[in-house]
């Protein structure tokens, strides 16, 4: 990229450079809209950018701990003390959620009736990672949501399921409560809340065990013209949600992408995300770049390494030796790849919980 050149000021100034472009919604969005979760993603032209400016652009989010351990310090002591009644507190207030019992047995709920090709998928993956783990000599298994994770979470022996998130489920995980047995490790990415509940109680008499502090979400998303709108905006969004510390970069790879439709379409499903304000606060400090073609897009991307990579341009897979980060994994719908990269520069694990207690982490 020795031909890049020009600034904006990257880092807490206020000087934009002919390679900065705020980001407007399009003119369909209705402006009350508009207002409330418009795309505040700054947008830069890579031909514009000097090495450094370029290079500038890998810069995080940084998370300020210190402020998020005053908040969540007493909320482990709190579950600590009043168990149950803490966990449902806390999920009341933080999740609007108003819980009858904060944990059902899973041996009380009815078997799930799976579609026969489900069933077979989730028997076949089963029986792979079951004899991986057993050739590591570890009983791990992965749990997700709603009626498979049912029918993986009784077939992997998960005996409990917490229905709360947040430092509140880590806390009482823990330290057990009346109706949550203690749980010697907690595995799985959250969001800062988590992470901090994390780093506490692995430090406590609690005596747990974690697999590592996770780093905010993160997604970068290349496009062509041939990328639908929708696609890419849900894609952008599906990491920006996660948290106000989040950050999605979308890469636009050469000539004919209609920006104005992306926007439009972040702004009109932002809208109606429940958790489509920390979207907009990850928006805040996300940007898009505008690449002069694949090899530039690309390029750029192997910089920048980020968490996850997905390419939706015409043709993908052509592209899968120039990625340096991650290796390819393919859907059936859109001509479009995911990759998850295991060097990313922020790190997230793959959820993942002991037999025992899981929560559903956000």
């Amino acid at each position: 990229m020795g031909s890049l050149r020009a600034p904006p000021q990257l880092a807490g100034g206020t000087s934009l450079g002919r390679g900065y472009r705020p980001c407007l919604a399009s003119s369909g969005v209705p402006k009350s809209k508009v207002l409330s979760v418009s795309c505040p993603m700054k947008s830069y032209r890579l031909s514009d950018l000097s090495d450094a400016e370029v290079s500038g652009l890998k810069a995080r989010p940084r998370i300020d701990f210190t402020s998020i351990f005053s908040t969540v310090n007493p909320i482990v002591e709190d579950v600590r003390v009043r168990g149950d009644a803490a966990v449902k507190d806390y999920t009341e207030k933080f999740d609007k959620v108003t819980l009858d019992n904060a944990v059902v047995r899973v041996s009380d709920l009815p078997d799930a009736e799976l579609d026969p090709a489900v069933k077979e998928a989730f028997d076949v993956a089963y029986d792979n990672i079951y004899a991986f783990h057993v050739s590591q000599k570890s009983p791990e298994k992965t749990v997700e949501n709603m009626k498979e994770v049912l029918y993986c979470a009784k077939k992997a022996g998960v005996t409990h399921i917490l229905k709360a998130g947040g430092a509140q489920a880590i806390s009482a995980m823990a330290w057990g409560t009346a109706s949550c047995p203690k749980v010697e490790k907690i595995f799985g990415p959250g969001n800062q809340y988590v992470t901090a509940a994390k780093m506490i109680l692995q430090n406590s008499e609690a005596m747990v065990s974690i697999d590592m502090p996770a780093g905010p979400s993160e997604v970068l998303v290349i496009a062509d013209k041939y990328a639908n709108p929708v696609h890419v905006a849900a894609d952008l969004l599906s990491q920006a949600e996660h948290g106000p510390d989040s950050q999605v970069v979308l890469v636009i790879a050469g000539d004919g992408v209609d920006l104005g439709a992306i926007e439009a379409e972040v702004s009109k499903q932002c809208d109606a995300l429940p958790r489509g304000d920390f979207a907009s606060k990850a928006l805040g400090h996300s940007f898009t770049v505008f690449a002069r073609d694949m090899v530039e897009a690309l390029s750029f991307s192997n910089m920048y390494a980020p968490e996850h990579l997905i390419i939706n341009v015409k043709d993908a897979e052509q592209w899968e030796e120039l990625i340096e980060n991650g290796q390819f994994s393919w859907d059936n719908g859109p001509p479009r790849a995911w990759v998850t990269t295991p060097v990313g520069r922020t790190t997230s694990s793959q959820p993942t919980v002991t037999r025992g207690c899981t929560a559903v982490c956000r």
